[in-house]
Parts: structure tokens; sequence; C-alpha cells
């Protein structure tokens, strides 16, 4: 990776747009430089490297996710997961440790939960180079991210009012079996659950 590349995957947060990005905040554990790794991070959350050949385009200053905080930055005498480090090349060296805010572009996948976590906790997150261990610690949404969601239809006032429940804690769960039975038996089950 060129400098020129490792420059595009930062911001500062004064600079940010907040209204186009949610933050996240990450604890990992590496085999090279913090720094180098975060970079890494955000690209495979991200825009990734791909070109297409003989095409000028550069898609990171739209949808790549930023680097706005490296911090909490420590030396680990082990890793969390030795085998994964092992895995990686780890020579019993010690790991770096840190903490990363990350500014990620909600456009690039809208109003839609299971991209979002796909983009947070997916394939790209867990095969970023030299990271041998990750926790996802926070996620911070911003309001015009919030209102693509129409939220929940009732709310506990609302279902307690349609189920007739006031005084005790509702409960939910999955009835099983739940594969096979025919309506009636299924929903004695579901009565008595």
């Amino acid at each position: 990776m060129l400098d020129s590349d490792k420059k595009a995957f930062f911001v500062k947060n004064s600079d940010l747009e907040k209204d186009k990005y949610i933050l996240v905040e990450y604890y990992f554990e590496s085999l090279a430089d913090p720094e180098i790794t975060a970079v890494h991070l955000c690209q495979e959350m991200s825009t990734a490297q791909w070109h297409r050949v003989g095409i000028d385009e550069d898609f990171r200053p739209d949808f790549g996710a930023k680097v706005i905080d490296i911090y909490d930055i420590s030396m680990q005498p082990n890793p969390s997961s030795p085998f994964i480090a092992g895995q990686m090349g780890w020579k019993k060296e010690k790991i770096h440790s840190c903490r990363v805010k990350i500014a990620y572009p909600h456009n690039n996948f809208g109003s839609r939960i299971p991209n979002l976590l796909t983009a947070f906790c997916g394939e790209g997150v867990f095969h970023a180079p030299f990271i041998c261990a990750i926790r996802l610690d926070d996620i911070n949404f911003p309001d015009v991210f919030l209102s693509g969601f129409q939220g929940p239809q009732f709310g506990v006032s609302g279902l307690r009012e349609i189920l007739g429940v006031h005084t005790r804690p509702l409960f939910f769960g999955v009835i099983k079996p739940n594969i096979g039975l025919a309506p009636q038996p299924y929903g004695q089950i579901a009565y008595e659950a």
C-alpha cells in the first residue's frame, strides 16, 4: 500500500461531515503497526483496493471508511487468540493493541440492518490484514440515518394493550417444535407458552 493510499483513509474529526457517517469503535490486536492495520481495516470495510483497468477513479473520498482516532496503543505480551495469531505468523513477540474510532459512510448501505451488520461485523472486518483479534465496542448513529427507520409499530404500551397484559413482564421465545406441527397443536403449544 502506498503512503498516498494510507492518507485517503484518515480524516480529522473537525473535518468530518457528521451526518454522513456512522461512528464505530473497535478494540483490536495486530501483528503490525496499529496505524497501518487501521487503514487496512477501513479499506476492507468499505472500498477495498480494486481498480478497473485503464480507468482513473478513486471512490475513497465518498465511500471509504475513515480513521478518526487511534488511542490506548500498547504492546501485549500475548495475543488474546494465540491460535489465530499463530496462523497469521506470530512468533511469540509482543502484539500491538489499540482502540480505533472509524467513520463509516452510511450511504454505502442505506437503511438496511443486514448490510450494516455485514459492514461492521462481516467478512471484511475479520479478514483485515494483521488483525488477530477484534471487538466492536460502540456504534453512534447520526439522526439523519436513524430517520430512515420507522421505529417500532406499537411500542411496549401498544403491545401490552393488544395482549391485555399490564401487570407482568412480557416474555418472548421460539416455540419448539416449530416445524412439522399442524396449526391446531402448534396453536396449543403457543397458548401454553
